[in-house]
């Protein structure tokens, strides 16, 4: 019987993106750093799973912010406990796109609160499920749904 790797914390919380709309819009060839993966509910501050991981929920993308060494877009999710728990902690719902050279996905934070915000010609609903990304005893890291 194969010993179960056991959880050491919890490093944060995010919906993953588990449908292809993305890889239909996007150019990746045209920065270093595609992210495009997750839209990160809480980071850090988890002492035990929240009652949200494993659901599914939608994130709608209307707007977008960029500047030379970022792209993201920002919306709203169609799920009120996430959605309520993201703005007590002061997280607005975004998707990091993509990065310059040496420019990290938090950069996206930054860009919400300095660049201007564009609106999408319309909307992109993207599926996401919630899961939470931790350090196991062993180690190693991994996503638990």
């Amino acid at each position: 019987m194969k010993k179960q790797n056991k959880i050491k914390n919890i490093i944060y919380t995010a919906g993953v993106i588990i449908d292809n709309t993305p890889d239909r819009v996007f150019n990746y060839n045209a920065w270093p750093n595609k992210y495009v993966d997750h839209m990160t509910i809480q980071y850090g501050g988890l002492k035990k799973k929240p009652a949200y991981i494993g659901k599914l929920f939608t994130f709608i993308a209307t707007h977008a912010v960029s500047d030379e060494k970022g792209v993201a877009w920002l919306g709203h999710i169609d799920d009120k406990t996430i959605e309520k728990k993201m703005k007590e902690i002061g997280q607005h719902a975004h998707v990091t796109l993509f990065t310059a050279e040496g420019v990290g996905p938090v950069y996206s934070n930054e860009l919400m609160k300095t660049a201007q915000w564009h609106k999408l010609a319309r909307p992109v609903a993207i599926k996401m499920m919630a899961g939470m990304f931790v350090a196991y005893e062993d180690g190693s890291t991994g996503w638990e749904f």
